[in-house]
């Protein structure tokens, strides 16, 4: 079989299925079959692969993360009022990074979720754990209108009123084994989700008592205040409808986004520290390797003065010898 032919990564995943059902078979193990950590890990040190991520990625598949899956992300089914937009307000993706965060790197996937969610929110930390969260259910934090001393930092405040991710969304990052666990959850709060149909109810009720006034008193043109507010209803209806059904699908996918930008910052970070021993051995083996060569050199030196004497020795014998024998 040709030895540089690619495989793709089907046939990778059928190859090492097969080659540990044939070795779990050759060990008479019955039907046990599998790897275990150790063994992909060494596997994986083997094809080049960091056990780190190996470890990491069967952390994903035992906390029940699917492979084709960036993220796991729970939605739960719509309740009450979130019927209404017709899909769930509640969203939690979570994933396990490869290492341990260090501050340096928290400092990053900060800067990361507030490009993500195009908002500043607030770190806490609590020893190992730590959060970011946007502050406030409107998309900005109160207090900072309090700090806005000029015209631009007002404008900078209420424009972030239009970003489309208003909160609440927390993150929060925690070490689990020899990885780091991630999980964001958003869930937008009851009183924007009684907009909608809060207004619709209001203005529909306005118009059933103006129809009910304008019918006793007997005046037909009183009739376009009902429909007037009819109106209204169907159109601020549709538009709560539409912003916060947006709003809440494009949250879910700036969590996914904004986890898998976590997840390769960390890896990268990783990575660069493996790196660094592995150089750094290498280094000290080519040191070791000259120092050893240097050594080798140093005692071959006098091996080879006395191998260059020996002939001018043998030379001065061969001169002594004809006089001997005239003699």
């Amino acid at each position: 079989m040709d030895d540089s032919r690619r495989f793709s990564t089907e046939e990778i995943q059928d190859i090492f299925r097969r080659a540990a059902e044939r070795q779990q078979a050759a060990r008479g193990e019955g039907d046990e079959s599998g790897l275990t950590l150790a063994e992909l890990k060494q596997i994986g040190e083997e094809s080049g692969l960091s056990a780190a991520h190996i470890e990491a990625a069967a952390a994903d598949l035992a906390g029940g993360l699917a492979s084709e899956e960036v993220a796991a992300q729970t939605v739960r089914e719509p309740r009450g009022v979130e019927r209404f937009y017709r899909t769930s307000s509640w969203a939690r993706v979570d994933r396990v990074l490869p290492g341990q965060v260090d501050a340096e790197t928290w400092e990053e996937m900060v800067k990361i979720l507030e490009s993500v969610f195009q908002n500043a929110g607030k770190t806490t930390t609590a020893g190992p754990i730590r959060e970011w969260h946007l502050a406030s259910s409107f998309g900005f934090d109160l207090r900072a209108l309090q700090s806005g001393s000029t015209p631009g930092d007002w404008l900078r405040i209420f424009d972030s009123m239009s970003t489309p991710t208003k909160g609440p969304v927390t993150v929060e990052v925690r070490p689990e084994g020899s990885g780091t666990r991630v999980e964001m959850s958003y869930a937008m709060p009851p009183g924007r989700l009684w907009e909608g149909p809060g207004l619709m109810l209001l203005f529909l009720t306005i118009a059933i008592i103006t129809t009910v006034v304008s019918v006793t008193v007997g005046e037909p043109l009183v009739l376009i205040a009902p429909a007037v507010m009819l109106l209204l209803a169907a159109g601020l209806g549709s538009y709560t409808f539409v912003s916060h059904r947006n709003e809440i699908e494009l949250t879910r996918e700036r969590l996914e986004k904004a986890v898998e930008r976590l997840y390769h910052l960390q890896a990268a970070k990783t990575g660069q520290k493996e790196a660094e021993p592995q150089g750094h051995a290498a280094s000290a083996q080519r040191d070791s390797e000259d120092e050893s060569a240097t050594r080798a050199a140093s005692s071959s030196e006098p091996l080879l003065d006395s191998i260059e004497d020996r002939p001018s020795e043998a030379e001065g014998s061969a001169s002594e010898s004809p006089r001997r024998t005239r003699s």
